[in-house]
């Protein structure tokens, strides 16, 4: 899970033809202005493709949130984020006004440690999760709490963001445990053991959850269940993981910044390799890779650039697509 004191932004157009668009479905569809966690979407493919957004881009508005500000989660013209306050004792919910930044709702403190606290909506509802593992729940429109449960023991943490999708919730701790909670109430459905679900924000996709770990360790779970899929490779054992992204029945599991293997979905089978350090996104047949400082565009399933974009030399953020445009930032702040 990323913290950021803001949000750094390049953008550049698709390059993909009809015929191969047609091949490549878009990922599922979201309402318009509607981005739901980490990376979007459940699967974290980064893509929104009904967004109304065009370019040349101005700024709206801007608000200091006084300390380190999570990924934005947008539904129902409210953008929602938590910032770390001083001392890094916690993180506080936030609920601002899309169009004017006001402050709809909130701060909500979440307490339990470190600087920010990973979050997610769906159905109305959005969820987070601080460090020492108490999940809550709060009405999108009025922010008021409708529960809160504690998913770790007194020792354990959590640092990777919690993924939504049709009435439940994914969230790994370092106690390497996947938990499956239902949204309604935080009552458990089922948890599995992992090998190191603490920093890997599940994917979710075709009734299946996806996880990474550390030395190129993946595992899929059956999504009502839990039961296991596949792992791959089953002797690897590490406490780190990545976050993994699932596009039209891949899985892209970096193992470290140097990206990692392409995987079937279906079987855990390895059908190919990646570069990429932050978690790269997809549109149409093209998927958007950042390595070396550079963004690289190339077609799914091929290792070979249609085309790069160098920028200031210091692009260096996940990118992510909206309506037919690649935003990517860099560390120098530029867009």
């Amino acid at each position: 899970m990323l913290a950021v004191a803001c949000i750094l932004l390049v953008n550049l157009p698709l390059k993909a033809g009809a015929a191969a668009r047609s091949a490549f479905p878009a990922s599922a569809p979201l309402a318009a202005d509607h981005s739901s966690g980490f990376q979007i979407d459940a699967a974290h493919s980064g893509d929104q493709p009904n967004d109304p957004l065009t370019t040349p881009l101005t700024r709206r508005w801007s608000v200091d949130l006084g300390g380190p500000v999570s990924y934005p989660v947008i539904a129902g013209g409210l953008v929602f984020a938590t910032a770390g306050y001083a001392g890094g004792q916690g993180a506080r919910l936030y609920a601002l006004d899309q169009g004017t930044g006001r402050t709809v709702w909130g701060p909500f403190d979440l307490g339990g440690g470190g600087w920010v606290s990973g979050l997610v909506y769906d159905a109305g509802k959005v969820f987070a999760v601080n460090e020492v593992g108490d999940l809550q729940a709060f009405d999108a429109t009025t922010g008021t709490r409708l529960w809160v449960k504690r998913i770790t023991l007194t020792d354990g943490t959590v640092r990777s963001a919690p993924t939504a999708l049709n009435g439940t919730l994914y969230v790994g701790s370092s106690q390497w445990v996947l938990y499956a909670l239902r949204e309604s109430d935080g009552s458990e459905l089922w948890h599995a053991p992992t090998n190191g679900a603490e920093y890997s924000s599940a994917a979710v996709s075709d009734g299946a959850v996806f996880q990474v770990y550390g030395c190129q360790e993946s595992e899929a779970f059956a999504a009502p269940t839990g039961n296991p899929i596949w792992r791959n490779p089953p002797s690897c054992s590490t406490g780190t993981g990545t976050t993994p992204v699932v596009y039209y029945g891949r899985v892209y599991a970096r193992e470290s910044a140097s990206g990692g293997p392409v995987l079937d979905a279906s079987t855990g089978a390895t059908v190919g390799q990646f570069s990429a350090g932050p978690a790269p996104a997809f549109h149409g047949s093209m998927g958007y890779f950042v390595f070396g400082n550079a963004l690289h565009a190339q077609p799914v399933g091929g290792t070979v650039d249609a085309w790069q974009f160098a920028g200031d030399g210091t692009i260096d953020t996940a990118p992510i697509i909206v309506s037919g445009t690649v935003f990517v930032g860099s560390t120098s702040g530029n867009l």
